[in-house]
């Protein structure tokens, strides 16, 4: 089965979303995502179930996995919580 670079689409994802480019995510940076077309076809061209499945949930399914996603509770999600969400995630598919 074909699974996606993490190491490569997942920082390129995070600065995508990360509008202000302050080095963290917000829960607005990735609700106003998840409504790109632009995003969506990218996600669909890199072939990442993962991340297709998470830009496609809706608001509030998104605010609950944000939650769960910053570990450290500081309302951003910084780089290394993303990419452990990542990580954690494509393992149990």
């Amino acid at each position: 089965m074909f699974r996606c670079d993490m190491a490569t689409v997942g920082p390129a994802m995070f600065q995508f979303v990360d509008k202000d480019g302050d080095g963290s995510l917000t829960v607005d940076e990735i609700i106003d995502a998840m409504g790109q077309k632009k995003l969506v076809e990218f996600v669909k061209g890199v072939k990442c179930p993962v991340l297709l499945r998470l830009f496609q949930e809706e608001e509030s399914l998104m605010r609950k996995a944000f939650k769960q996603i910053d570990k450290d509770n500081s309302g951003h999600i910084d780089e290394d919580e993303w990419m452990n969400f990542l990580y954690g995630v494509q393992v149990k598919e």
